[in-house]
């Protein structure tokens, strides 16, 4: 008696090709089980395998962000930036002070007295500007200050400031370092305040000077070089007084008496003609006033 041949069960491992639209027969040892508890069993492996997954990709993640900087990196790097520049801040006082005391000594500057009458402060405290102008002129920091001057000052920085006050106190008289030490750290508002109490910048002094140039003549015994030269020295102490004047007012002060002294009289007259050419466009540049008053000492 023949018995019937047992066909294996067909397992993913062994299964072929599955037609289309046929159904797939299920394992003996999934068939014994209720059909919740496969259902369980696959989304279990379904949740290992992506957690293996998402935790390869983590870690293939954050290899590659460590290559990038962090936020907390960029701060660090923020606040060393910012201890660097306090600190350089701390010590630019100090290192300009010593530069600006080898820089007086090179260029010759002399302390500032305030003793004797305005004439005599006005023309001390001139001679200390200068050439104080010329020391702080050699350091970037305070490369600036001085270019207005006497019209004003150019603000350096607090720092700067600083070692401006604290050279003006090793170069200060003992009269000048009483207006020196009532502005703390601050070099050019002293200096200002020097500049009021020796060159007199107040209104009423603007005035005076203004009013004394504009009724200026030539006196009968004064040759016309000695008035050529009072004008200059008062259009210089209307600048000191930061008072502008105009070309124009410049030049009727020069152009009074000198119908006869021949020499000026012939350089005014050039300078008008050269300012006629340039208002009728036949000449590219105007003359310069400068060069006029130069010509005329």
């Amino acid at each position: 008696r023949l018995l019937p041949v047992r066909r294996p069960v067909p397992t993913p491992s062994n299964a072929g090709p599955t037609p289309a639209g046929s159904v797939v027969p299920i394992p003996d040892s999934l068939s014994a089980q209720p059909m919740s508890a496969v259902i369980n069993m696959n989304l279990h492996d379904d949740e290992s395998s992506s957690s293996s997954d998402s935790s390869s990709f983590g870690s293939s993640t954050s290899c590659s962000d460590s290559t990038p900087r962090t936020r907390s990196h960029r701060r660090r790097k923020k606040r060393t930036s910012s201890k660097k520049k306090k600190k350089r801040e701390r010590r630019l006082p100090s290192k300009l002070l010593g530069k600006f005391v080898k820089h007086g000594a090179r260029l010759g500057l002399k302390k500032l007295f305030l003793s004797g009458n305005l004439t005599r402060r006005r023309n001390e405290f001139n001679k200390f500007t200068d050439t104080l102008a010329g020391v702080l002129s050699l350091e970037d920091d305070t490369l600036t200050v001085m270019n207005d001057w006497p019209q004003g000052l150019d603000n350096p920085g607090k720092p700067a400031d600083a070692a401006i006050h604290a050279f003006l106190v090793i170069m200060a008289s003992p009269e000048a370092l009483d207006i020196i030490q009532q502005f703390p750290r601050q070099g050019c508002s002293a200096l200002l305040e020097l500049q009021k109490k020796c060159a007199v910048v107040t209104v009423e002094a603007q005035q005076r000077a203004t009013a004394e140039f504009t009724i200026l003549e030539r006196r009968e015994d004064e040759t016309a070089t000695a008035y050529i030269k009072r004008v200059g020295n008062k259009v210089t102490e209307l600048k000191r007084l930061r008072v502008e004047t105009s070309e124009a007012a410049r030049l009727s002060r020069y152009l009074y008496g000198m119908g006869e002294h021949k020499r000026y009289d012939n350089i005014i007259s050039t300078f008008k003609t050269q300012q006629r050419n340039f208002e009728r466009g036949q000449i590219s540049s105007p003359p310069i006033m400068s060069d006029l008053e130069i010509d005329l000492q």
